[in-house]
C-alpha cells in the first residue's frame, strides 16, 4: 500500500466527515449519506478513485455555494487534479508506482473531469474569464 500525504487523503474521522451507511437487504448493496464534512473531504468523495456517485455530484453542485465560493471550489479542484507522487517514492518499485497511477491517479482524474463537466453545466452564466483562470491554474501547476 502506498502512503500519500495530501489534504485530500486524510483518514476519515468524526472531525472531518460523518457518514450514515445504509444496507439494502434486497440487493445486498450498500449506500451512504454524508451528514457533514469538511470541504476537502467533500472534494475527495466527489473524485474518489473507487466510488462513483452521480447523485452526490449533482447534490454537491446544487448546494456548494452555501459553504464556499465558485473560485474556492475551482482552486480545490485544480489542487485535487494534481495527485502528488508518494513522498517516499524511492521506497517503492516501479511496478508498485505504476499500479498506484493506474488504480488511484487515473480514476481520480477521470472523476475529476466528470465533476468539472457537471460543474460547467451547473453554471447559469458561462464566464469565459472564470474558465480561463481555471485553465491557467491547471497549466501553471502542471509546469511546476
Amino acid at each position: 500500500m502506498i502512503v500519500l500525504f495530501c489534504r485530500f487523503c486524510s483518514p476519515n474521522s468524526p472531525s472531518n466527515i460523518q457518514i450514515d451507511y445504509h444496507i439494502n437487504d434486497k440487493t445486498t448493496s450498500s449506500s451512504f449519506t454524508i451528514r457533514c464534512a469538511t470541504l476537502e473531504k467533500l472534494i475527495e468523495y466527489l473524485t474518489h478513485h473507487q466510488f462513483l456517485h452521480p447523485r452526490f455530484v449533482k447534490s454537491f453542485l446544487m448546494t456548494y455555494k452555501s459553504y464556499c465560493t465558485s473560485l474556492q471550489l475551482l482552486y480545490l479542484l485544480i489542487e485535487r487534479y494534481h495527485v502528488p507522487e508518494p513522498a517516499s517514492a524511492h521506497l517503492y518499485t516501479e511496478q508498485q508506482l505504476k499500479k498506484f497511477r493506474k488504480e488511484y491517479v487515473q480514476p481520480v482524474k477521470l472523476r475529476w473531469v466528470c465533476v468539472c463537466v457537471s460543474f460547467e453545466e451547473c453554471l447559469i452564466i458561462f464566464n469565459l474569464e472564470f474558465w480561463m483562470l481555471f485553465v491557467n491554474g491547471l497549466t501553471n501547476i502542471s509546469a511546476t
